[in-house]
């Protein structure tokens, strides 16, 4: 956690947060919804704000790096059924903290982003998908939700304009599979979360739905789309450090847990009363 105390690296998503101002008040004393209030009331064209994501070169932490302009370009704003932006919070291995502080310092952050990434793709409901062990977080989000609702920042007809999004949270039952995006995508559809035989594609489509899921710390960073191209990159940089921190204090942690503490911490089977 050095790294969020100008030690490593200057913060920036999380600079001069504490815990305690995380409220919408202290986030549009910061400067949030700003962005979102220039996009709609300047009417700002959906292929601007992809173009302007692309010349940026922000990437999604997930692994792949995939561009997020890139990304973005791939829904069909013209679709005729339903579109879904889906959020990928289901941050479970052990150690691991980016996401969670993320929607625990700073949760506007991740609903602006998403209603600008929703805004611009055309889509008209949202579910972040929220790890199921760290409940605290996960109301958190809710009130945070709640007062972005109350503000008219969500819902119908947001800020006067003809735009509409519904955005809700969904918790997770703490499996580790599900971080996986078809398996996911199960989970929030009431199933078993497994991954599914087809192969994930940026775009998924499913009964006639399109399902686009997205990154906390990728998400968290288009509010950043007004601001020049190098503190993009160095945001960027700055969550890859966070990732490789995470993975320190993940493989630490195995080392010092038993494979059946592991099981039992991070599956969400019946195991009372079951050998291992």
């Amino acid at each position: 956690m050095t790294s969020l105390h100008d030690r490593h690296i200057k913060p920036l998503i999380l600079a001069g947060l504490n815990g305690d101002n995380w409220r919408l008040k202290d986030y549009e004393s910061r400067g949030g919804y700003q962005q979102l209030r220039r996009i709609i009331n300047d009417k700002v064209a959906p292929d601007a704000i992809i173009a302007e994501l692309k010349a940026s070169s922000l990437r999604g932490r997930g692994g792949a790096g995939f561009p997020t302009g890139l990304k973005w370009s791939f829904m069909p704003r013209q679709f005729p059924g339903d579109k879904y932006l889906v959020c990928n919070s289901d941050e479970g291995e052990p150690g691991t903290f980016k996401d969670r502080d993320i929607m625990r310092y700073n949760p506007h952050a991740l609903i602006e982003g998403m209603i600008i990434g929703a805004y611009t793709m055309g889509i008209g409901t949202g579910y972040n998908y929220i790890h199921g062990e760290i409940w605290e977080t996960y109301a958190r989000f809710e009130e945070a939700l709640e007062e972005a609702r109350a503000a008219g920042y969500l819902g119908n007809k947001i800020l006067g304009s003809d735009f509409n999004f519904q955005l809700h949270a969904s918790p997770g039952w703490g499996a580790y599979i599900c971080g996986e995006e078809t398996a996911l995508l199960e989970s929030l559809e009431g199933k078993k979360g497994q991954p599914r035989f087809k192969p994930p594609f940026v775009v998924i489509s499913i009964s006639n739905c399109m399902h686009l899921l997205v990154g906390v710390h990728t998400s968290a960073v288009k509010k950043l789309l007004y601001w020049s191209r190098l503190k993009v990159r160095k945001v960027s940089h700055a969550l890859s450090h966070l990732s490789q921190q995470a993975l320190v204090c993940m493989a630490s942690q195995r080392r010092l847990t038993t494979q059946k503490h592991l099981l039992l911490c991070h599956s969400s089977w019946p195991l009372v009363g079951k050998r291992i």
